[in-house]
């Protein structure tokens, strides 16, 4: 479990900020008879959507949803851009009791990942443009959970750290 709060490299972020309409309008609504559990989870992500803009995030891909089994993983697939801070807020429904999720880079390497279910989040530089892979995966004691993800991006490139060289 993370020791350091969620916005700790995101206080030092800047960039854009865009209106929390703009960030909420893109999150999709779904209009059924089960409309309770998607709701639990886009909440949630409202939430996340406006904590991200308070640190000078925006949205910088779809809302990306979907449903899993017990410890069923899925691969996610995202480009992104380089030079940028990226935050991905992770939510799940009220069957789910963890969820796992990781970030890769092209080459495999693990940037960020974490198992929990209180404030899951992961938080990473984007070195270069490319294709970056979310894993997820959900613990549930109702199947199947549903879950959902929100792609945060700071609004100008991180300064590189001395510590850590470029590649």
């Amino acid at each position: 479990m993370r020791q350091t709060s969620a916005f700790t490299g995101l206080l030092k972020a800047g960039g854009m900020i865009v209106s929390l309409a703009a960030v909420l309008a893109c999150i999709p609504t779904v209009a059924s008879a089960q409309d309770s559990v998607p709701s639990v989870v886009r909440r949630q992500l409202e939430a996340e959507a406006r904590r991200y803009q308070q640190h000078g995030y925006s949205l910088a891909h779809p809302i990306i949803e979907g449903d899993l089994r017990d410890r069923q993983r899925e691969t996610i697939r995202v480009a992104l851009e380089g030079g940028r801070t990226y935050g991905i807020a992770g939510a799940c429904d009220q069957d789910c009791t963890e969820i796992y999720m990781e970030v890769t880079d092209e080459r495999g390497r693990v940037l960020d990942s974490l198992s929990e279910i209180e404030d899951p989040y992961l938080q990473f530089d984007a070195a270069r443009t490319e294709e970056y892979v979310i894993i997820v995966s959900l613990r549930c004691t109702t199947e199947p959970c549903r879950y959902g993800l929100a792609i945060f991006a700071s609004g100008r490139p991180p300064s590189p750290s001395p510590a850590s060289p470029r590649p």
